[in-house]
């Protein structure tokens, strides 16, 4: 390769040094060290966590303890347990109304200028501004949580799912269309497909504001489920017990966000695919 360069007249080609890798930084740290770190951080609360005023903080010693305790009563599974059913009930009817409400506003232009500020104004909006309407409607019961729980997620999917539709090729369409697609087959063949990493990005989103909006439902409507309980202890200055609540919500937050991660990699394979990095 040298000989035929200098042939030609052309400056021969600095060799290439292959790159050492670098030791050390955060790529050096594994999980057993990591895991070290955390061990420590938590034994230094627990020690030096005994000092400090009880209704101001806690140590996880007791947050241990109290977390037996409501372990033992049936509080915490009964809060888990209702507030997972109306979450779950919440999330169902937002996947109910918000993909073919979605599609729909991204389908038809009509629907789109018509109903399009609207769901943006909406999915923006603090869902806070309900409280008073769902209380007066439907009293502190759970329907009027199940539907602050829909409120807050169905905005995000719809948003998400009529942008995907908006952006479908029209080239595409076009294409199915001149192989004599009807438009039931176009939108099985083309624009579904295309908007499956959507609709994993809009579900994604609506679980994450389902579950603040879960909470935020049973702090102002109703003492009940996980927010109730917290809501409880804190009133009480329990906060050893609040602790082991807002793990408890962090535990669960991490499931779902998890889960939301997986379908949206499932759905958006294609994406991930064309990731640069």
């Amino acid at each position: 390769m040298t000989e035929a360069t200098e042939a030609n007249g052309l400056a021969p080609l600095p060799a290439v040094r292959p790159r050492r890798k670098r030791s050390g930084g955060p790529g050096a740290l594994t999980g057993l060290s990591v895991l070290a770190i955390y061990a420590l951080l938590i034994a230094a609360w627990d020690v030096f966590g005994r000092d400090v005023n009880p209704y101001f903080s806690s140590y996880p010693s007791a947050i241990v303890r109290a977390a037996g305790e409501l372990a033992r009563s049936g509080e915490l599974a009964t809060a888990l347990l209702g507030s997972l059913g109306v979450l779950g009930q919440g999330l169902l009817y937002t996947l109910a109304a918000g993909l073919p409400v979605g599609f729909a506003i991204g389908r038809y232009q009509f629907l789109d200028r018509t109903f399009g500020p609207l769901v943006t104004i909406l999915f923006v909006a603090p869902r806070e501004v309900f409280v008073p309407l769902l209380v007066l409607w439907f009293g502190l019961s759970d329907a009027s949580r199940v539907i602050f729980v829909f409120l807050s997620a169905v905005f995000p999917l719809i948003y998400n799912v009529a942008d995907g539709v908006r952006s479908v090729n029209q080239s595409h369409a076009e294409i199915a269309q001149a192989y004599g697609a009807n438009e039931w087959q176009t939108i099985q063949e083309v624009t579904f497909p295309s908007i499956l990493p959507f609709i994993g990005v809009g579900a994604k989103q609506a679980i994450a504001r389902g579950l603040t909006g879960l909470v935020a439902a049973e702090f102002f409507i109703g003492v009940s489920g996980l927010g109730g309980l917290l809501q409880k202890a804190s009133a009480l200055y329990r906060l050893d017990r609040a602790f082991v609540v807002i793990l408890v919500l962090v535990a669960v937050g991490f499931i779902l966000a998890r889960a939301g991660d997986l379908m949206e990699a499932r759905l958006g394979r294609w994406r991930i695919s064309e990731r640069a990095y």
